[in-house]
This record gives C-alpha cells, sequence and structure tokens, in this order.
C-alpha cells in the first residue's frame, strides 16, 4: 500500500467506532483437572502436589461405603484421602494437594486491579467428623505470598454423591503484582481413623481481562471513507 499511514488511521476509526469490547473469561488450564492421568490406585496424582500419604488417585474400589465409587459425571477416577483406596494402615489426619498456575499473561489487567477469578469443583465430604475446605493463594513473581484465601468448612454431602461448588462465589478479586495462582484441595479429619472428603474436576478462570478488539461490520465503511477521503485529498 503507498499510504500506510492513512490506512492506519482508518484502521483505528474503525476500532474506534465499533460498539465497546466486553472483558472476556479465559480459562485457566489445570494439569490433570479430573484425576485421570494416572492408574490407579495410588498415591499420586499427575500436576498436584500432594500431602505424603494422604490423597490417593482411585476408581472408588475399597474405599469406605459411604465414598463414592466413581468420578464425577460418570467419569473413572478421582482423588481421595480414604486410606482405604491403597489399603493404607493410618494416614495424616490433614492433607493437602495442590496445584500452582502461571497467570502472568494476564499480568497488566492484574495489576490494574480488573481481573476476578472463578475456582469451581466437585466434591464429596460425606462424614461430619471431617472438614473439606480450598485455599487460594496468589504469589509474586519471586513467588511472595500476596494473600490467601480459605473457604469456610464445606457442607456435609449426602453418601456417595457428588456436589458442586465455587470459591467466593466466582468473583474472588485477583491482587495487584499477582504472577502466580495456587489451588489447594484440604481434608482435615476430625475423629476416627479414615478421612472421608473426595474431589474431582477441578476448574479456574479470570474475568475482566480486556477481549480483543476486532473492527464490526457496521464500523468498517466508516474506515474505507475515511481512507477514501484522506486518499482523494493525497490527489490534490
Amino acid at each position: 500500500m503507498k499510504h500506510p499511514l492513512m490506512f492506519a488511521a482508518a484502521l483505528a476509526l474503525a476500532l474506534t467506532l465499533q460498539p465497546g469490547a466486553k472483558a472476556a473469561t479465559v480459562n485457566l488450564t489445570i494439569v490433570n483437572s479430573g484425576f485421570e492421568a494416572n492408574t490407579a490406585p495410588v498415591a499420586a496424582a499427575t500436576g498436584w502436589t500432594l500431602t505424603a500419604g494422604g490423597y490417593f488417585t482411585t476408581a472408588g474400589t475399597g474405599l469406605n461405603p459411604i465414598d463414592p465409587t466413581s468420578g464425577q459425571g460418570g467419569s473413572a477416577q478421582f482423588l481421595t484421602a480414604d486410606r482405604l483406596a491403597v489399603g493404607a494402615g493410618s494416614s495424616p489426619s490433614s492433607v493437602s494437594a495442590f496445584q500452582d498456575i502461571n497467570v502472568s499473561a494476564y499480568a497488566a489487567s492484574i495489576d490494574a486491579n480488573l481481573v476476578t477469578t472463578n475456582i469451581g469443583f466437585w466434591y464429596n465430604g460425606n462424614d461430619p467428623n471431617d472438614d473439606a475446605k480450598l485455599t487460594i493463594s496468589f504469589f509474586n513473581a519471586a513467588n511472595g505470598l500476596i494473600s490467601s484465601t480459605t473457604t469456610a468448612r464445606l457442607a456435609t454431602t449426602p453418601a456417595n454423591t457428588w456436589v458442586s461448588g465455587t470459591v467466593a462465589g466466582g468473583l474472588l478479586a485477583v491482587p495487584a503484582n499477582t504472577r502466580t495462582l495456587r489451588i489447594a484441595l484440604l481434608a482435615i479429619r476430625g475423629t476416627g481413623t479414615v478421612t472421608n472428603i473426595n474431589w474431582d474436576n477441578i476448574t479456574a478462570s479470570l474475568s475482566g481481562i480486556p477481549a480483543v478488539v476486532v473492527p464490526t461490520p457496521a464500523a468498517m465503511p466508516a474506515g474505507l471513507a475515511l481512507l477514501t477521503l484522506l486518499s482523494l485529498r493525497r490527489r490534490k
């Protein structure tokens, strides 16, 4: 094109005249979010850092009768704190499974305090003596903790039943300077020797990220008109 500046101006006008773009929701990648990556039963869950001897990938075989017998939505596997998954004789009374998610690609929006996160999950916590909780933590570029939020004890569920939940109603503010988001799944045993807490299908998203602006068909004629006008003035 002979007049790149004129084209740029026309395009800028086309973008300016289009209706305001809405902020986008970005789905974050969680490794092994449904706990299907490992062959059950095993004291491991790829992508998650586990308390030793406290969490297990299971297909539901051999668990306490009040625990689920399959994953949520008909999936094969899930994460359990029930030591019977591998026939363990004992397990810690408080266990954690956590995963860190890099969100540095959205630093500009985060630092402008525009972003919230929605953490979703399915759980089964059928024993009123056991507590299921989540902790969401935010870390800066130097891996320093900025802040963290721990849910209240999740409600006791019916036996063998999966229940969905979100953290802070899906509107947890992401503080400025956050570069890593950590999701931690907590299981705390009150009494007895078996912790009847189970998790599946963990999700995470960010809202408030400005959408990429693409010119609408209605806006393009305005840009083309400007381009024509500038071209005619150039010829004079």
